[in-house]
């Protein structure tokens, strides 16, 4: 059965949340789509949650062994019978007329149109408050922009199939960002429009800060050396990365590695007083890093603009 829209949930060990975020699509006010969800071989209850779903919209695939993000977003790309693609985390859910507003967007598109986001809410997972709002400010070519910062949330944007087609499917070989290197790859080939009003709701979790920092800094090296030749032609962007490296390198524990990060990004770009407060915080030593920069975030929230 064709439809105009696939949408596709990513789920593994989320039995709690998986639920809100499969009800939000099904409560949409655009009704022609279906909805795949596919297990990544999870442990807790998450087959259950979804065996006690009874619509005929959802498909749900589930995967025998672990295969990560970028895998199973693959596979839901490839079982996917929708003229446009839409990405929902397992963790994240929707305001009810998000697709109906990105589908009018795309289909009023010209054929160079490829992708539309739109703006979201950062929500704390513990009791749902407020606490950043992300409001879309790029479009047409954002290449440049794209290069600088992943400003996209994956939760907030809706495709059109054949991007896929033209620039290939996620990278599983990026351990962390493949999201960020797939809208790149696209933002070469084609524009990219937005919804401004926020329209999906992203869930923090205070436990990220445990999270993989290895990775990210494998993943973030790993999508350096991909596009090499376009952070090369733009050395404020690459700076802007080598922050995040130097950042994480910080938060690992491997402050040396940190400073010497700071140092190479102020050396492809001097005019970044991030660099310099950054490195300032790094000199103090790893514990008041971590300290100050978490009082930051915690005392002085701000409207995230993306």
């Amino acid at each position: 059965m064709m439809v105009n829209v696939s949408v596709i949930i990513p789920t593994y060990n989320r039995a709690k949340l998986l639920n809100i975020s499969i009800n939000s699509v099904l409560s949409q006010t655009y009704r022609d789509f279906e909805l795949i969800v596919i297990d990544d071989c999870s442990k807790d209850t998450t087959s259950a949650v979804l065996d006690g779903i009874a619509d005929k919209r959802l498909r749900v695939i589930k995967n025998t062994s672990n295969k990560g993000i970028a895998a199973v977003r693959n596979i839901g790309v490839t079982l996917s019978r929708g003229r446009y693609i839409a990405f929902l985390d397992d963790d994240d859910e929707w305001l009810p007329d998000k697709l109906e507003k990105q589908i009018d967007v795309l289909d009023r598109g010209t054929t160079s149109l490829g992708c539309v986001y739109t703006g979201s809410l950062v929500v704390d997972s513990a009791d749902d408050h407020v606490l950043q709002t992300s409001i879309p400010l790029y479009r047409n070519n954002v290449l440049k922009e794209m290069l600088f910062q992943n400003f996209i949330t994956t939760s907030t944007i809706a495709l059109k199939k054949a991007c896929f087609d033209k620039v290939g499917l996620f990278d599983e070989g990026i351990p962390y960002g493949e999201d960020y290197d797939m809208w790149i790859r696209i933002a070469e080939e084609y524009e990219y429009d937005f919804v401004k009003e926020p329209l999906a709701k992203y869930r923090s979790h205070q436990t990220a800060m445990t999270k993989n920092y290895v990775t990210v800094i494998n993943g973030v090296e790993r999508i350096l050396s991909k596009h090499r030749k376009l952070f090369a032609s733009d050395k404020r962007a690459y700076s802007n990365h080598m922050l995040l490296l130097g950042v994480t390198y910080c938060y690992l524990g491997r402050t040396k590695d940190g400073i010497k990060t700071f140092v190479r990004a102020i050396r492809a770009y001097q005019f970044d007083a991030r660099l310099y407060y950054n490195l300032a915080l790094a000199l103090l030593g790893t514990e008041t890093f971590i300290k100050l920069k978490e009082a930051k975030t915690r005392y002085f929230p701000q409207r995230i603009k993306a």
